[in-house]
């Protein structure tokens, strides 16, 4: 799918979605801005209790960079899984190892990185990809994806964090779309920040239930970014064991 973010967002959503919904796109930068913005640069490490689970503890952990893309689902990696002179490129069509210009591992059908029995398994270096790059796409282009018309928005019960009452949403992402999961929901502060994501990581386990927390907002060009993302898995709404953690050192903005 490709994002469109045009002329028709959300005309036929509710009013209270629609009024969510722009402040939220106000709070992180403005649409109008946004769509002007062809690629999200972020230097930054990842980590946790997931990488060591899926067999890829020694692949993390180590500053790089990605280069993910606001048009379409694409995210590029160097270096990739902490090989010197590696790049991954993950497009909703296929993901791509490099080494410098050499192909050494692809991946057109992507199915088969996901599936239910092989969720259960540890990744490969495509699966770690895959993986990353959906998620790395699909956490940086928020809140701003969500305006799509070809999603599905409603609202749910507000819930407390902190000392905040966060408003959200449940979106339903149409076929073709790369995400967590076909359901996922969404909570914003009074401010109009993001700062809550639960989902079902498919590609994780068919059981991995996350609570996924972004904190500590820096400004780029206008727009601001979470500095911190943890992720817990989630047990009946209530975030348990922490599972991943994600830190942005430095992000770059670039128009198209």
């Amino acid at each position: 799918m490709n994002r469109k973010l045009g002329h028709m967002e959300y005309r036929s959503r509710s009013n209270s979605v629609n009024q969510l919904l722009d402040r939220a796109l106000e709070a992180h930068g403005g649409l109008q801005r946004w769509r002007h913005v062809e690629k999200v640069k972020l230097a930054m490490t990842v980590g946790g209790l997931l990488f060591l689970m899926k067999g890829k503890r020694h692949a993390v952990g180590k500053e790089f960079t990605a280069e993910t893309y606001t048009k379409e689902q694409k995210t590029i990696i160097t270096p990739f899984a902490n090989k010197a002179g590696y790049t991954g490129v993950f497009t909703r069509q296929q993901v791509r190892i490099k080494e410098h210009e050499e192909i050494i591992s692809e991946a057109g059908d992507q199915t088969h990185l996901r599936g239910w029995l092989r969720s259960l398994l540890p990744w490969n270096d495509l699966g770690l990809l895959y993986f990353s790059g959906y998620a790395i796409n699909h956490y940086f282009t928020l809140p701003f994806s969500l305006a799509d018309e070809a999603i599905d928005l409603e609202e749910v019960p507000s819930i407390k964090i902190g000392e905040e009452h966060c408003q959200g949403l449940r979106a339903t992402y149409p076929d073709g779309f790369i995400s967590h999961s076909k359901k996922e929901k969404f909570y914003f502060t009074p401010a109009g920040r993001l700062i809550r994501h639960d989902y079902k990581a498919e590609a994780v386990s068919p059981f991995a239930y996350g609570a996924h927390f972004s904190t500590d907002y820096f400004t780029v060009e206008d727009f601001i970014f979470p500095r911190k993302r943890r992720a817990y898995l989630n047990f009946f709404g209530i975030p348990a064991t922490l599972v991943m953690h994600m830190d942005v050192h430095s992000g770059e903005i670039h128009y198209s």
